[in-house]
């Protein structure tokens, strides 16, 4: 564990050379491995911070200048303890699918507008079978397709892959997407924005859903909203702001205040820990 260092007896005694960013050290007391979250450096035996999760390529944006905030499609967040910092370290790993999920390639998360709640569906399907509501199906034939909208069916009329601009329903229709993002050009699923207009970027922020949900569940969502790329930001702990100084989402590990809903606090002050 951190702050220790592993013997050739096999116990762990006290880290002799306990720099920042250094795991381990060598018999000559100079650090020789780093944690997650920094670099190596030969010439010194120095660890060196770097932006882990931010320069993690599948990192589609980053929560703080350690942390990856939202992963590209197929990959999810990870968190590793870092040292001197009471964040973990986000990065990016492939996203397991469900156990029910065969013949699948790789699978990403799906927004449900319906019940508010993301679910793993597959996204890409082994050669042979085609994808079909997040599921695999064996392509035997292929299907006559006459489904308005519709760019590709499964099965003969039941469509797989809707036309841009339109979201595909479980009865293998297509319906127009809903977006109604402020400063979106184009949405992949019901209020999941996929690229903003020019001079906006994604970030992650909760949205108010007009009408509320069609069951009765809760009217909002935590979903992607276009925020201008340059908004000063100077409020401790926050992830981003989406006007001067205000800010919409604190970074990983802190939340608004109760007395302030423009301070960011930590969620959990209990001495050591994690």
């Amino acid at each position: 564990m951190p702050g220790f260092q592993l013997t050739s007896s096999g116990t762990c005694t006290n880290n002799t050379c306990a720099q920042t960013g250094c795991m381990a050290c060598s018999s000559s007391g100079q650090c020789s491995a780093c944690l997650i979250g920094y670099q190596f450096i030969s010439s010194n035996k120095t660890c060196q911070v770097v932006g882990y999760g931010c320069n993690d390529p599948n990192c589609q944006f980053c929560s703080a200048p350690q942390s990856c905030g939202q992963c590209k499609p197929g990959y999810q967040l990870g968190s590793y303890p870092s040292s001197g910092s009471s964040n973990p370290v986000r990065i990016c790993r492939p996203l397991t699918c469900p156990f029910n999920v065969t013949n699948c390639q790789s699978c990403s998360f799906s927004y449900d507008s319906n019940f508010n709640f993301q679910k793993v569906l597959c996204s890409a399907c082994n050669s042979g079978y085609v994808l079909t509501n997040g599921y695999c199906v064996a392509n035997l034939v292929t299907p006559t397709c006459s489904v308005s909208n519709c760019n590709s069916c499964s099965y003969n009329n039941f469509c797989k892959s809707c036309n841009a601009g339109f979201s595909l329903t479980s009865y293998g229709t297509c319906v127009p997407t809903q977006c109604n993002i402020a400063n979106c050009e184009s949405c992949s699923l019901n209020y999941i924005c996929q690229q903003c207009n020019l001079g906006y970027t994604l970030a992650l922020s909760p949205l108010q859903l007009t009408g509320g949900s069609a069951y009765g569940f809760a009217n909002w969502a935590l979903t992607q909203q276009c925020v201008p790329n340059s908004v000063p930001c100077n409020i401790s702990n926050c992830a981003y702001c989406l006007s001067s100084n205000q800010c919409a989402s604190c970074a990983a590990g802190f939340d608004f205040s109760a007395s302030n809903s423009n301070v960011c606090t930590p969620t959990c002050n209990v001495t050591n820990c994690f």
